[in-house]
This record gives structure tokens, C-alpha cells and sequence, in this order.
């Protein structure tokens, strides 16, 4: 280990005769690989919770849910969220033509458009309606917003968003995904 001052201190690897910087802390936050541009410096780590909240697309009232577990995590500007979640009840207004929208993200998302992502996993949805079992989940983040929407793409179906098979009771949600936060 190589030191240096009490602000800048450096991990480096003794090989063939040399001393390769591997990673740097100072004051500017920890460098990896002889980076030593402030700009570079990896100066923010948070972890935490978050409460989902989930609504129909176009409804203003939120459905209630249980058993909710959602947690992030922080690096820089990239944010893992991840969170596993139950609807208690079948809301009223669900819908054919209307998404899922999961508001409560720990961070707004940085994208200017609307970014199409999964890793979604759904249980308990009716496969005995009209357009059957096979549905592809998606989410969507919704530009500069601090939400993200659960659409269904149903095979053999001209439409997307068909979120009444499965917004139902006991539905169980499980979402893992990573997006970029303004902050």
C-alpha cells in the first residue's frame, strides 16, 4: 500500500517490477486504476427503502397493497431498485386499455423519453380471458417522471396495456431493475 496524505491515500499492485495504481481515496471520493480526474470519482453510495404506490393508468385513487418489501440502491447516478409487492383486492377501475403505473421511486430517472425495460415477474394473473396465457410484461419508465408503468403485450393481440389480467387480488408483483437519477 502506498499512502500519501491523509486526503489521498492509494491501493496500488506490485507486478514485474512495478507499482500499478489499482484504487484511490481522496477528497474527491474513490478513483480505480490511476484515474485521478475529480470527475471520475465515485462519490456517492446510499442504500434504502422505498414505498411503491400502484395505480391505474388514467385513475387518481392509488389500490391498496400488501406485503411490501422495496428497497434501492445507490452508486453515483445509478439506482437498483427492487421490491416485491401484493394487491390486496381487484381495484374498480381496472382496465383493458390502461397499464399499472408504480408511483414512489426513491429517485427521478434522468431519461427525456420513455424507456421500455423489464425484469418483471407477475404471478397470478387470469389466463382464462379473452387473449389467454401468453402475455410479455414490460415496464416502461415514463419521461421525467418519478414512476414507471406495467404494461401486458398479449400474443395475437393488437393492443398493449391490457392490465386487467392482472391487476386481480393476491397478484404478486417482483421487480428488479437499474435506471439513471438526475441526482
Amino acid at each position: 500500500m502506498v499512502l500519501g496524505t491523509l486526503t489521498d491515500h492509494a491501493l496500488a499492485i506490485h507486478t514485474s517490477g512495478q507499482n500499478t495504481e489499482r484504487i484511490r481515496i481522496d477528497a474527491n471520493g474513490l478513483k480505480f486504476n490511476g484515474d485521478t480526474a475529480a470527475a471520475n470519482a465515485l462519490s456517492d453510495y446510499e442504500e434504502g427503502s422505498w414505498t411503491p404506490q400502484c395505480k391505474m393508468e388514467g385513475q387518481s385513487s392509488f389500490a391498496t397493497i400488501d406485503g411490501v418489501s422495496a428497497h434501492y440502491v445507490k452508486v453515483g447516478h445509478l439506482v437498483h431498485v427492487f421490491c416485491n409487492f401484493s394487491f390486496d383486492g381487484t381495484p374498480s377501475g381496472r382496465s383493458t386499455s390502461a397499464a399499472v403505473e408504480v408511483h414512489g421511486l426513491p429517485y427521478m430517472h434522468r431519461h427525456g423519453y420513455d424507456k421500455v425495460s423489464h425484469d418483471i415477474r407477475v404471478h397470478a394473473w387470469e389466463t382464462g380471458t379473452t387473449y389467454g396465457s401468453d402475455v410479455t410484461f414490460i415496464q416502461r419508465m415514463i419521461a421525467n417522471s418519478q414512476y414507471f408503468r406495467v404494461e401486458a403485450l398479449q400474443a395475437g393481440y393488437n393492443g398493449t396495456r391490457n392490465a386487467s389480467l392482472f391487476i386481480i387480488n393476491n397478484t404478486n408483483f417482483k421487480l428488479s431493475f437499474t435506471y439513471e437519477a438526475t441526482t
